[in-house]
């Protein structure tokens, strides 16, 4: 008889959303590139889903080192919609689908655009939604970058931008997304040890209170960013410690980001 060979539960399983069908695309892609260089480990999976700029479906990713194959792209008829709830819960239960990925702790990172707390379908009326938001005087994602709706009509508040729909996901969607993400995960029914929303003006009260049910811990960022985090240093980090807490885990963020952002 062969050997048997037990399959090791991961710590971590971290799951990367890229709402990239925006002006911010090319630094998605850098972003995409950079996990690729560093790859999964058998205690710290990473997989991610991305949606770029006029691209004609979504391609998903379970992270090797030196990769840049996706292993799964979504073909479809019309422009795809990362700010539909759906494209998000069904990318985490593309991840689960894969034992090795169903781990003791659960990071799903939403990166995109973010404007903080509100709702587009109650806190703005149409006509305000389609005059031009006036441009940010403070620079952010690097350099030169346009302010989200730079040039596109303007949009309430929210996160995941998605030009090619002209949709963003209010904070009370997120909330909803949350607990499907939730009903998704192996086991069923537990809270995501870590939200990461890689995007600016997403740290307040508001979005706090609205997903407390759903989440363990919170990283995001109460003003504009000026540059994505380094996920390169996070996860190298992780990976030679991959026991540590989600506490742990959303401090590596906050201290990678005050050293590479600012």
């Amino acid at each position: 008889m062969g050997e048997i060979t037990k399959l090791t539960q991961p710590e971590w399983t971290i799951m990367i959303y890229f709402a990239a069908d925006n002006n911010l695309c090319k630094w998605g892609r850098d972003t995409l590139k950079d996990l690729q260089g560093v790859g999964s480990a058998p205690e710290v999976r990473v997989a991610a889903q991305f949606d770029g700029q006029g691209d004609r479906g979504i391609w998903q990713y379970r992270i090797r080192k030196g990769t840049a194959d996706a292993d799964v792209k979504l073909d479809e008829k019309q422009v795809p919609d990362s700010a539909d709830p759906d494209t998000i819960v069904n990318f985490v239960k593309w991840v689960m689908q894969d034992p090795t990925y169903q781990a003791k702790k659960y990071a799903l990172i939403l990166w995109g655009h973010g404007s903080g707390w509100g709702s587009k379908k109650t806190t703005r009326p149409t006509k305000a939604r389609e005059k031009p938001l006036r441009p940010s005087s403070k620079g952010f994602f690097r350099k030169a970058v346009p302010p989200v709706g730079a040039g596109r009509p303007a949009m309430g508040g929210g996160a995941l931008v998605d030009y090619g729909s002209g949709n963003d996901l209010d904070t009370i969607e997120l909330s909803r997304v949350l607990g499907r993400v939730n009903g998704s995960l192996k086991p069923s029914g537990r809270k995501l040890d870590l939200l990461g929303l890689d995007a600016c003006l997403m740290s307040n009260l508001e979005v706090a209170y609205e997903i407390r049910k759903h989440v363990r811990y919170v990283v995001a960022s109460e003003d504009l960013q000026r540059g994505e985090w380094n996920y390169k240093e996070i996860l190298t980090t992780l990976r030679a410690e991959p026991g540590r807490s989600a506490v742990d885990l959303a401090e590596m963020i906050v201290n990678s980001c005050e050293l590479t952002i600012g």
